[in-house]
């Protein structure tokens, strides 16, 4: 995979995990919030019924139930139900006529030991709340319909939604953009490097003026530019050297050879011709095996240069692209 899709990508999911978090984290305050103001609404009716019910002298139910039917409460399909010690339904109050929550026994007991007690049943969320001030310890059953705050919610969470798409299409794009401008000296880099051959090894990378990775990486491949031009440049000079030093003895066997050849010889000068011969052969000898143990010193030390070179290279590029 390129590097430039790489970057991308990681940008991406970091970009990906933020705004998961902070999305996450909006619609949980605001659900949270809205429950809370539930309560809160749903309480304060409960607070209301049980005061009245418990001047029974002064409001009876009839005119308990007119005070529910004025009150104004910013949820839809109010219910207010009341019991007893015994689990009795004493008290009911439905804002649509035959509409009621069957409550379980088990619910009035958890809200007299907690006194409240928050749940949902249906589209609605109830409370039911336990007058602990009065020992007739009344339990209050609020409910409604909080059709405004769940409108806002997917109100909110569509916003979420189209922001969290609308951003993580905007990581795409501008990460594939910044990473091209981040990787661009590397492709400059690159097609200076396809310039130089075995021929042109005089030529180097232009560096810039930032003291940055990559003006570290340009120093970097000039070093190593040089020592390979220098192992060339010793390598031709062994070439030449080894070529002169060889052709003397080469040209010294061949004229003694061709001086012989040209007419019969005794034995006595073809001896001595033979033992010339020899001795520019063993000559010939001593100095091929000079030649190759030099040429393995220079090869020995140009190779170390070349990998000291390629090893500062190497550690150069771990630390631009990291792990």
């Amino acid at each position: 995979m390129p590097v430039r899709i790489r970057i991308t990508l990681l940008f991406t999911l970091i970009v990906f995990l933020l705004l998961s978090l902070l999305c996450v984290s909006v619609y949980y305050f605001s659900y949270s919030n809205r429950i809370e103001n539930v309560k809160i609404k749903l309480l304060n009716r409960a607070l209301t019924t049980a005061s009245l019910l418990n001047q029974s002298e002064t409001f009876d139910q009839t005119l308990i139930k007119k005070i529910d039917a004025s009150t104004a409460l910013s949820m839809k399909n109010k219910t207010v139900q009341a019991y007893n010690y015994f689990n009795t339904l004493i008290y009911t109050y439905p804002d649509t006529p035959a509409d009621t929550i069957h409550i379980d026994s088990s619910v009035l007991e958890v809200a007299r030991k907690r006194r409240e007690f928050f749940f949902k049943t249906g589209k609605k969320e109830v409370l039911a709340w336990c007058d602990t001030d009065n020992h007739s310890r009344i339990v209050i059953v609020a409910a409604a319909y909080d059709e405004e705050g769940i409108s806002y919610l997917e109100r909110l969470r569509l916003i979420l939604l189209f922001s969290f798409g609308g951003g993580i299409l905007i990581a795409l794009a501008s990460g594939y953009f910044f990473s091209s401008r981040l990787l661009l000296p590397i492709r400059k880099i690159t097609d200076e490097v396809n310039i130089i051959s075995a021929k042109n090894l005089t030529h180097r990378i232009k560096s810039g003026n930032t003291n940055d990775e990559w003006n570290n990486l340009t120093g970097t491949l000039n070093e190593l530019l040089n020592r390979l031009q220098e192992s060339f440049d010793t390598q031709r000079r062994f070439i030449a050297n080894a070529s002169h030093e060889l052709s003397t003895p080469l040209t010294s066997i061949s004229s003694q050879l061709e001086v012989t050849l040209q007419r019969e010889r005794g034995a006595g000068e073809y001896r001595r011709t033979m033992l010339s011969v020899y001795h520019d052969v063993r000559h010939l000898s001593n100095l091929t095996q000079t030649l190759l143990e030099f040429a393995k010193a220079s090869g020995a030390i140009a190779n170390r240069r070349i990998a000291l070179a390629g090893y500062r290279l190497g550690d150069l590029l771990n630390k631009l692209l990291g792990p």
